[in-house]
């Protein structure tokens, strides 16, 4: 199938000011399922920002109480702290030189004035003092706010609305999906790649919010219930089945969805090399030992061309390993995807390969590609989550 050609002064805008990473139907108007919204307990999120650290920088711009988690009770309320130690010591929890209970929250009397590292966050924070004598402390704050400071390091925030629209809808669902499942732990989503970027208020752009605030409430669903809707930079041409990866067998989510919509990305295609005796490095690492390389070639694929085994021979013996495994031990950021070639040539294993991420749900570059050419982020959602249905579960 011919490549529809995107304006090329599009093009040239949107490429630009990037730091990374025939029209469908009209789907059906949102619906806003009742049973849905009776079922929904909470919109807040709770987001792991920081962990294993036993000092941290705490600053407080305005009043402020410090409130024991488990009983609720007010320990304190004071007005401004500026660059105050947040720390573990003697085994204790202390804050401004000052012991409070193992589990304490913090609340700032007006939004955004609570500070970590020099870092602001909406919401309220809690502090808990690990086991091992560190910290982890988890923002608690409504999924709107959440995901103001998520969209800006997802995507552009230069992007197209309507892209921005999609990527708002696919994060809210992520995170709110995510949230059923986390009640015997302290937090819902962690704030990097585990689950979804996230820096807190000072990620907020205008336009990112104008995105989540258009599309409020709004999640994807399939038969009645929300699903993992997770997305990627760049497919390469094709979305891949979440089966592949993970324990997940959904329709929205089996993959196979041609795209002629990323091509122009600068991750559609990729190469990169390391030297053999680097790799034997990190084959020994990780318990497996083959000697000297002596060839290394993938030997399953999936249905959509990703990378399943690659065997590897060697002087003292073979092993077959998975291509997720080899991916995450080179580095996810070089061998960008699992749809890859390797090669063996002047003392070098060589990966050509195409699109970044594990290829599952929406394609960012491919939602850009389609909404620089005047497509709505309905249709977008459409394409990359087959038979899902947008539902709003809240209006307010």
């Amino acid at each position: 199938m011919r490549k529809r050609a995107l304006p090329l002064i599009a093009v040239s805008v949107w490429i630009s000011g990037s730091v990374y990473c025939l029209p469908a139907p009209l789907r059906p108007p949102v619906a806003t399922t009742a049973s849905f919204q009776a079922g929904f307990e909470s919109r807040d999120i709770r987001v792991l920002i920081s962990q294993g650290q036993e000092l941290l920088k705490l600053t407080i711009m305005g009043g402020y109480r410090v409130i024991d988690a488990k009983s609720q009770k007010t320990l304190s309320i004071s007005r401004r702290l500026v660059g105050v130690n947040l720390r573990t010591q003697n085994g204790a929890l202390m804050i401004a030189g000052v012991r409070f209970p193992d589990v304490v929250e913090i609340h700032a009397d007006q939004p955004a004035d609570l500070f970590i590292n020099n870092r602001p966050f909406r919401g309220f924070l809690s502090v808990h003092r690990q086991v091992d004598g560190t910290l982890a402390v988890v923002n608690h704050i409504d999924v709107e706010d959440y995901l103001y400071g998520v969209l800006y390091h997802e995507v552009g925030s230069w992007w197209p609305m309507e892209s921005l629209k999609a990527q708002a809808i696919a994060a809210r669902t992520y995170a709110l999906y995510e949230k059923q499942f986390t009640k015997s732990r302290i937090f819902d989503v962690y704030n990097n790649q585990s689950s979804q970027m996230y820096g807190g208020a000072d990620s907020e752009r205008s336009r990112s919010s104008e995105a989540v605030d258009a599309t409020r409430g709004q999640v994807l669903t399939f038969q009645g219930r929300m699903f993992a809707a997770y997305y990627h930079a760049t497919c390469g041409g094709e979305t891949r089945d979440s089966s592949d990866l993970w324990k997940v067998k959904l329709p929205p989510l089996s993959g196979g969805v041609k795209c002629s919509y990323c091509w122009f990305s600068p991750h559609y295609s990729w190469s990169t090399k390391m030297d053999i005796s680097k790799m034997e490095e990190l084959l020994n690492a990780h318990g497996i030992s083959v000697g000297a390389i002596q060839s290394m070639t993938v030997v399953s694929r999936s249905n959509t061309g990703r990378a399943l085994l690659a065997e590897i021979k060697g002087s003292v013996g073979d092993n077959t390993i998975s291509a997720k495994d080899l991916r995450l031990w080179v580095g996810p950021t070089v061998v960008r995807s699992e749809n890859f070639e390797i090669h063996l040539r002047w003392g070098k294993i060589i990966f050509d390969g195409k699109g970044w991420g594990h290829g599952v749900g929406m394609c960012q570059w491919g939602a850009l590609g389609q909404s620089i050419l005047g497509k709505k982020h309905d249709e977008i959602l459409e394409l990359y989550y087959p038979g899902s249905q947008l539902t709003r579960i809240y209006e307010a």
